[in-house]
């Protein structure tokens, strides 16, 4: 049950700074000028790296964990769908 609760976390986590980026980070681009975005986009990408990776990679060692020892009363669907969507994100 605990790597269904890490997993969950993770999931929700992502979805959480998703929103985040989309809603407030990435409007801000804008702002930046033409001039200077190269540099700052590759800025922002070294950084969120460094907050998304281990986040990503949590959920997807404990995606495939799931698939392969599935907890009782999950659906082999569901996990399977979850680590198809985590493979593609």
């Amino acid at each position: 049950m605990t790597v269904l609760v890490t997993c969950a976390a993770a999931t929700w986590f992502m979805a959480g700074l998703h929103w985040f980026v989309r809603v407030v980070h990435y409007p801000l681009f804008a702002e930046v000028g033409t001039d200077r975005f190269i540099a700052y986009h590759v800025r922002h990408s070294e950084r969120t790296t460094l907050v998304v990776l281990p986040a990503m990679a949590v959920e997807l060692a404990t995606s495939v964990w799931l698939v392969v020892d599935q907890p009782q009363g999950t659906s082999a669907t569901l996990v399977l769908a979850g680590l198809a969507l985590a493979i593609l994100t």
